[in-house]
């Protein structure tokens, strides 16, 4: 019974000669939708394991890598184009920036009295995002603790630093490091 074959499928012959012990001659043809297909399905194990181990859906590995080498830290935003930087902040005027008002303010949050604009981590700050106690405040008291410390959700926000041990103060001064990394610091906190 003969099987019928398309142009777009690849072809496998084997061919058996009986003259010789068991060997085999295995030839394959590929046809250019077999190549597009193989690409394709290298690009989505290259986007999964991307957004996997770096946490964005196309990871390029020279690009952040050539901005650390020239020591480019995170942009200043343009809506804060004109103002001499770094601005002060008192925690009055701080809670204004929640991304929750009518007005499309910018996302701020004080790490140990530091003001970072995290308004490109709306997802995570911004009015639905699963960190947004922490946007319009200072929240370095809760950034002490482990992440799996339920106990800290029902804590307050506070600036205060000082009924935290050492291995608490590591865990802040881990988080600054990181806010400083990833986003622009704009300002600085100041008593009311």
């Amino acid at each position: 019974m003969a099987i019928p074959t398309s142009k777009a499928t690849s072809k496998v012959k084997i061919v058996y000669d009986s003259d010789e012990d068991t060997s085999e001659d295995v030839s394959t043809t590929f046809t250019i939708c077999d190549i597009l297909r193989m690409i394709a399905g290298l690009g989505l194990i290259w986007c999964a394991m991307s957004k996997f181990f770096a946490g964005r859906w196309l990871y390029t590995p020279f690009h952040s890598s050539a901005a650390k080498a020239f020591g480019e830290g995170p942009q200043i935003p343009s809506h804060w184009a004109g103002r001499e930087l770094p601005l002060p902040f008192t925690l009055n005027q701080l809670s204004q920036y929640t991304g929750k008002g009518d007005e499309p303010l910018p996302i701020l949050l004080s790490v140990k009295g530091h003001v970072f604009d995290v308004t490109k981590g709306e997802s995570f700050y911004g009015k639905w995002g699963a960190y947004r106690k922490f946007a319009g405040t200072d929240c370095s008291n809760l950034l002490g603790y482990s992440m799996w410390d339920m106990s800290a959700l029902g804590k307050k926000c506070s600036h205060d630093l000082t009924g935290l041990n050492g291995k608490e103060m590591e865990r802040v001064d881990s988080w600054y490091k990181y806010f400083s990394k990833k986003y622009p610091e704009i300002g600085y906190l100041v008593e009311e």
